[in-house]
């Protein structure tokens, strides 16, 4: 009877370990968790909108307004179990992905805080912290 209830409290800290594993301190906190939301950056004249194309390999999406005149197709790589992003830009004609900016976030109820590790030719400039907060 001793050697069934050691086992039964092994076997019972052996699947607590290996389940508690997965837990991710940003879920919830991402704008992926906020499908069809708008995302705005006021100081930058940046926005987002994320949302599902299920066109695009049930990927989420979002368009990139920039300066409120060039408008882009991006995709967001988020790093799951830390706080890393990195946004793509996608060309909707041969589908190429080309790297837009990374950083790492800081995140708050309904906003996140990027500082800017890498920004691409593709933005002329781009200042190192892009505060987002989410209007939808």
């Amino acid at each position: 009877m001793k050697r069934k209830v050691v086992l039964i409290i092994c076997l019972s800290v052996v699947v607590l370990i290996s389940s508690s594993c997965d837990i991710d301190p940003y879920l919830n906190k991402r704008p992926v968790d906020y499908p069809n939301s708008v995302w705005v950056c006021d100081e930058n004249d940046f926005y987002f909108i994320y949302y599902v194309d299920d066109h695009i390999n049930d990927e989420y999406q979002s368009h990139f307004i920039m300066n409120a005149y060039t408008k882009t197709f991006i995709k967001f790589l988020w790093n799951q179990y830390d706080n890393g992003v990195i946004v793509y830009q996608i060309d909707k004609e041969n589908g190429q992905e080309n790297i837009l900016f990374s950083g790492e976030c800081t995140f708050y109820e309904h906003m996140f805080r990027v500082e800017i590790t890498y920004f691409s030719d593709i933005i002329s400039q781009l200042p190192e912290i892009l505060i987002f907060e989410k209007i939808h």
